[in-house]
């Protein structure tokens, strides 16, 4: 099982990389995450030059529990470790300005991995979302 989890996660890497590369002269802020374990989130991020961004987290009562401001980088990798949280949904949302450019819900759960919430609205999660 952890061999087929390992598989999946480097075709979703190798589609991001791929998804970043098509798309890297564009002025937009592009962004995946993936989902490392029970406690590591990462999040890649294409930023254009002189753009500044915010990663907000919130918990599932709406309380910003995590915040970082990200300007003058072109190609990062964020690792955020949230195994100080206790097990509930968090909201990842990262804005350009005022303008949200991805929100992505996950569940951790106490000894378990960390899992995207289902969007009852699309079936299918936000693994990559751009």
């Amino acid at each position: 099982m952890k061999t087929r989890s390992i598989q999946l996660t480097v075709v979703m890497m190798m589609f991001a990389a791929t998804m970043f590369a098509q798309n890297s002269s564009s002025n937009e802020v592009r962004t995946s995450m993936t989902l490392k374990g029970t406690d590591k989130v990462e999040i890649r991020m294409m930023i254009p030059d002189d753009e500044v961004v915010v990663l907000n987290v919130y918990s599932n009562t709406d309380k910003k529990v995590f915040t970082k401001r990200i300007k003058n980088k072109s190609n990062l990798l964020i690792s955020h470790n949230i195994a100080p949280f206790p097990a509930g949904t968090y909201t990842y949302e990262i804005k350009n300005g005022k303008k949200i450019v991805s929100s992505t819900q996950i569940v951790k759960a106490l000894g378990k991995d960390l899992v995207y919430k289902p969007n009852l609205d699309n079936p299918k999660p936000n693994k990559v979302i751009i």
